[in-house]
């Protein structure tokens, strides 16, 4: 996929209505029909419209009612109709996704609700996505028609509609069903009176409100967009998300999560190990933090999050948010809670149950001044506290395994750290803290913490992903900071 800034609305489009006409009605990008994961890559893209009418649904997984939902929480305009935008948009619209025309209403009042009602089977890009079979809702709509001009009666409609709900999507069309018993029973004068109606006088529905829909985003602007921001569980960014989510590269590209963090751990995986255990600890503290209701304001935050913010998303953060393959939001929250995490290492305020004086003399007995050793050992204290509150110890095996080689390690006697009940406190909070970081945090019942999400995470917070994507799609680019610590297919 390409994405130009400049024509901030991205349509997905196929056999409804022709992408080229569509383009000289709705300057925008235009997109074959949506499936999985399209809506994932555009999110950081900077598009401030998202038009969904045709999509995939038999051979390749569709679009998911989640993603949409992404899309609406990072304050992205989604409107659907005709086909399978009207589908999704029925589903979504509490969630502030748009619907227009017939088809999004019949589905919104329970008038049908199959998604094989705007199923059809299409050629592919080459053949402009000439459709191969009918789609129901267009045969439902013009027999209504043919009802309403006493072309038929009802009992005729009813039949025939019936004879045309029994097929399989791939079979439905206009001959089939003259073909059918319930066309065959008609009068001869029926007969050609509606054979004549659909020669002279068919509607196609969907292209009708596939230009509906188009029409509409074109008569509006981005500002219409619902004031709804859904917060779900659906959109949280776990790895399907984050490898999907692309950047936006300086040629137009979009490249997505999976593919830059292959070429990150292609060319070097040491920093994949140390990156793990510090998202592990963040998951852990900022769980701590909701519980003892420790969250700090943001005034006394303002210093921590100045520290963490790279500099080139002080200067123009949208800008370094779209290269990195993130939201604004997902930029601001990911630095809010690394400079929560700042803060707390800091140790400029006590938290309930850390024994920070026990590892004060544990650092006074190794001779530890330096900050980065202060930190470590109130990161310790705080992981003990997070674990005694939620009932978590380090395994007696496991203590006894680690404790001897962590005093080795630091110089320190196992006698003398024995004789001093505050050093053996210290030292048992600080074996625990490292038993801690080396387990999943789904081990703890944390399900949705993904290590894709956080690796890529550590890449884009650095500048390192824009710099991957240049590379990956052959732009030059400044180099990265160092890192620091089918032909027929169905669709609706």
């Amino acid at each position: 996929m390409r994405y130009d800034p400049n024509l901030p609305r991205a349509v997905f489009l196929g056999p409804s209505f022709a992408p080229a006409a569509a383009a000289r009605l709705l300057p925008a990008n235009y997109y074959p029909p949506v499936r999985m994961g399209d809506v994932y890559r555009l999110l950081a893209s900077g598009v401030e419209t998202i038009v969904i009418i045709d999509g995939v649904f038999h051979q390749s997984t569709p679009v998911w009612q989640r993603e949409i939902l992404a899309a609406l929480e990072a304050g992205i305009r989604v409107v659907g109709g005709a086909s399978m935008g009207a589908l999704r948009a029925a589903e979504l619209a509490p969630y502030g996704m748009e619907g227009i025309g017939t088809i999004y209403g019949w589905y919104r009042d329970g008038v049908i609700d199959g998604d094989d009602e705007v199923a059809l089977v299409h050629a592919d890009a080459e053949l402009e996505y000439q459709a191969l079979s009918e789609p129901l809702v267009n045969m439902r709509y013009n027999l209504a028609r043919a009802r309403a001009n006493a072309v038929i009666d009802a009992a005729a409609h009813d039949a025939l509609l019936a004879a045309a709900q029994q097929r399989c999507f791939t079979e439905r069309s206009w001959r089939r069903l003259e073909a059918a018993p319930a066309w065959q029973a008609l009068a001869p004068a029926r007969r050609a009176a509606l054979a004549a109606f659909l020669a002279n006088d068919y509607v196609d529905l969907k292209h009708a409100d596939a230009r509906a829909v188009l029409e509409h985003v074109r008569r509006s602007t981005a500002d219409s967009r619902s004031a709804l921001r859904p917060r779900s569980r659906w959109s949280y960014p776990g790895s399907a998300r984050v490898r999907l989510q692309a950047a936006l590269a300086p040629d137009g590209s979009l490249v997505d999560g999976a593919t830059v963090l292959t070429r990150a751990l292609a060319a070097d995986d040491a920093w994949v190990a140390p990156c793990l255990r510090e998202a592990h600890a963040r998951c852990y503290l900022e769980d701590w933090l909701e519980r003892c209701a420790a969250m700090p304001p943001a005034e006394t935050l303002a210093p921590f999050l100045a520290r963490v913010t790279p500099a080139q998303a002080s200067g123009d953060a949208a800008a370094f948010a779209r290269a990195n393959g993130l939201t604004r939001d997902e930029l601001d929250a990911a630095l809010a809670a690394r400079a929560r995490h700042a803060w707390l290492l800091a140790g400029e305020s006590a938290m309930p149950g850390t024994d920070d004086a026990a590892h004060d003399a544990l650092l006074a007995a190794l001779g530890e001044t330096a900050a980065s050793a202060r930190a470590a050992a109130r990161r310790d204290a705080c992981l003990a506290a997070w674990a005694r509150r939620r009932g978590i110890s380090c395994p007696a095996a496991e203590h006894d395994r680690r404790a001897p080689h962590w005093c080795a390690a630091h110089g320190l006697s196992a006698a003398a750290v024995d004789a001093d009940a505050r050093l053996a406190r210290a030292l048992a909070e600080r074996v625990l803290a490292a038993w801690l970081l080396d387990q999943e945090p789904a081990h703890f019942g944390f399900e949705r913490f993904s290590a894709d999400a956080e690796l890529l995470l550590a890449l884009k917070l650095d500048g390192r992903h824009a710099a991957l994507v240049a590379d990956l799609t052959g732009v030059r680019a400044a180099p990265a900071p160092p890192h620091k610590d089918s032909s027929a297919a169905g669709a609706a």
